[in-house]
């Protein structure tokens, strides 16, 4: 791949005016009961605020008929909170006790290539970076051979802007299940409502993208606690029959302030085609994640998705794939690594309506501190599902008597000719495996790094983007060096 350009400033278009700051208070909110929580003096809603904190758009941008399809119905929906099911473990009281400001109104720093060396790995051909939701070109490296092959056999890269393809079959996926405003609800529509770009993807019949495609999401935040930035980057893959596709999307935040990031992936998969997304959570302690996914699988094809949770106080990546011709496939392995007050939360939904179906799903978490992490897995077999196989296992390390891990696999099977299989283990680690690396040499801290790594990364696979096994080695060593820290302090005190 070509070098690195220049550092250089991103050249972005200016943002609608934001509202005037607000300085909201908590109190004594114990919890989130109503549709909005409000001060008094406030002068608009936390959903309010950040609809008039988007960007205006022309009217002939390509995604203002699905932010007007999401303003006409963003009000009207349930707000989630404790009392709803899918949300009952997810604390969302900061979420809704902030008010927001125009995402790049806190702009007035250049973003320059040393933001991004961290999270692009040189195996990239192409890396498209987005910053606060808009495509930055300057930043971005299209440069590769594989690029020209790519547009040369008819395909497409790049901003939704310069997409010559249909407008109207993007803007029908965007709102397709756990995009829609039915089954994806409030979170997902108020982000069409504010989006001002989107990466598109799509490569052509037969055409294999010969080298992995980075997508590089930067995010910045608001000046104080209470007053955040929200923005809603969007991506779209359509692979075409028998196509191929290897995909690095990353979510990071330049620094730790505050910030809302509504992002929402959608993939349509053609007969004998294959997507391989790895899915990156990286943000800023003070960031909350919100991140959906939809696929859509036809005959013989196959989309393997790696949700990486590591960042953010609130992470949730909600993902649902229909696997709608027989023969299609998926695979789910995700990882979950939490600290501190984190909160990460997958919740999964895989739907298998045609016969001789695949799934293999695979979580792993691992909490310390006071964290959380949850997992909500459901496999669906409709009675469309004959011969399906699909198997779903959870494992949680729980390293803290603090920290907690609620794990719910569902099956629900609709016919009698499948085999199916689910489960879940919450445990610490082993004395008797730790034991074993100490025998063969390893001192104490080498033997609890190298468990909680192995752990970890069984889901990548063969992953080829070197900096994704970086950053989850290098959030598993902190844990794991705290965690020894804690044993240490916590032996010293007992022989007192």
């Amino acid at each position: 791949m070509s070098s690195f350009p220049p550092d250089t400033e991103a050249q972005l278009p200016q943002p609608a005016v934001p509202i005037a700051p607000l300085d909201p208070t908590l109190g004594a909110k114990t919890g989130v009961s109503q549709a909005d929580i409000v001060n008094p003096e406030d002068e608009c809603t936390w959903l309010e605020s950040i609809l008039a904190s988007r960007l205006t758009l022309p009217s002939d941008h390509p995604l203002q008929k699905l932010r007007e399809a999401a303003d006409k119905c963003v009000n009207d929906l349930d707000i989630p909170g404790r009392k709803t099911e899918s949300w009952r473990f997810t604390q969302l009281r900061s979420v809704y006790a902030s008010r927001y400001v125009a995402a790049m109104s806190a702009l007035h720093k250049q973003f320059s290539v040393s933001d991004m060396r961290h999270y692009v790995p040189d195996t990239a051909g192409i890396v498209l970076v987005f910053v606060d939701g808009m495509f930055s070109k300057d930043l971005s490296l299209l440069n590769d051979d594989s690029g020209s092959e790519w547009t040369e056999a008819g395909g497409f890269f790049g901003s939704v802007t310069d997409y010559k393809g249909d407008i109207s079959r993007l803007t029908t996926m965007f709102t397709e299940q756990e995009l829609g405003s039915k089954d994806g609800g409030l979170f997902p529509t108020v982000g069409h409502a504010i989006s001002a770009d989107a990466a598109v993807l799509h490569i052509p019949a037969g055409f294999s993208v010969s080298r992995p495609v980075a997508i590089l999401n930067l995010h910045s935040g608001g000046p104080q606690q209470g007053l955040a930035t929200a923005c809603a980057p969007r991506l779209a893959i359509i692979a075409e029959e028998r196509s191929k596709v290897v995909l690095l999307e990353s979510h990071a935040s330049l620094d730790d302030s505050y910030g809302l990031i509504l992002s929402g992936s959608t993939i349509f998969v053609d007969q004998k085609a294959s997507v391989s997304h790895y899915l990156i959570n990286d943000c800023g302690n003070d960031t909350h994640f919100i991140g959906n996914v939809h696929a859509a699988v036809l005959k013989n094809g196959a989309y393997e998705v790696r949700p990486i949770s590591l960042g953010g106080s609130l992470g949730r990546f909600t993902i649902g794939v229909d696997l709608k011709e027989e023969e299609a496939h998926s695979l789910v392995h995700g990882a979950i690594v939490g600290f501190g007050d984190q909160v990460h939360d997958l919740h999964s939904r895989i739907c298998h309506d045609a016969q001789s179906s695949t799934s293999n799903q695979l979580q792993k978490n691992i909490a310390t501190d006071r964290s959380r992490a949850v997992f909500n897995g459901k496999i669906i077999v409709t009675t469309n599902g004959d011969q399906t196989d699909a198997d779903q296992l959870c494992r949680s390390l729980l390293l803290s008597d603090r920290a907690g891990v609620d794990a719910m696999p569902v099956l629900e099977i609709e016919t009698d000719d499948v085999k199916c299989t689910h489960g879940a283990t919450v445990a610490d680690l082993e004395d008797d495996e730790v034991f074993y690396c100490q025998s063969r040499g390893l001192t104490l801290e080498q033997a609890q790094f190298l468990i909680v790594t192995g752990f970890a990364k069984e889901v990548l696979g063969d992953c080829p983007f070197p900096t994704v096994l970086e950053q989850v080695s290098k959030r598993v060593d902190f844990i794991a060096s705290s965690r020894l820290e804690r044993v240490s302090n916590y032996e010293q005190l007992s022989s007192i």
